[in-house]
């Protein structure tokens, strides 16, 4: 199932579309991405965003996020010049791959979070079923 991976996949039922993208009622709320594949309003749906793609959505750092959900942090993962940002939001896992600048905000494991990702960096698929 989709809470059980360690990958940022949310399952839904796509609630509207455009000619580009998809908005999907998901557990974490309303997520939207782009819809290649045509999905229709009561799709079943999976939303698949790349960890690197996310963004910590705190210090004016929201500004052009369309999706933001509310996470908690369980742990960080120092790899190199890179953060593995280890989250569960709603019960499902969520990850972040961001830079380690040493500018980023401080995060305590059991914190909220604010995170969040653009609407084109994610991908709206047909749910397997």
């Amino acid at each position: 199932s989709c809470a059980e991976q360690r990958v940022n996949i949310v399952c839904g039922t796509v609630v509207e579309t455009d000619s580009e993208t998809a908005l999907i009622e998901t557990p974490l709320g309303r997520l939207s991405g782009i819809n290649r594949h045509g999905l229709k309003r009561g799709d079943n749906a999976h939303l698949f965003i790349r960890p690197e793609r996310m963004a910590v959505a705190l210090n004016g750092a929201a500004a052009g996020l369309d999706n933001r959900v509310e996470a908690q942090l369980e742990r960080r993962d120092l790899e190199g010049p890179f953060l593995n940002l280890l989250m569960r939001a709603g019960g499902h896992p969520v990850t972040l791959h961001v830079t380690n600048a040493g500018d980023g905000p401080a995060l305590a494991p059991g914190q909220p979070v604010p995170v969040g990702f653009r609407r084109k960096d994610a991908i709206v698929l047909r749910a397997e079923d």
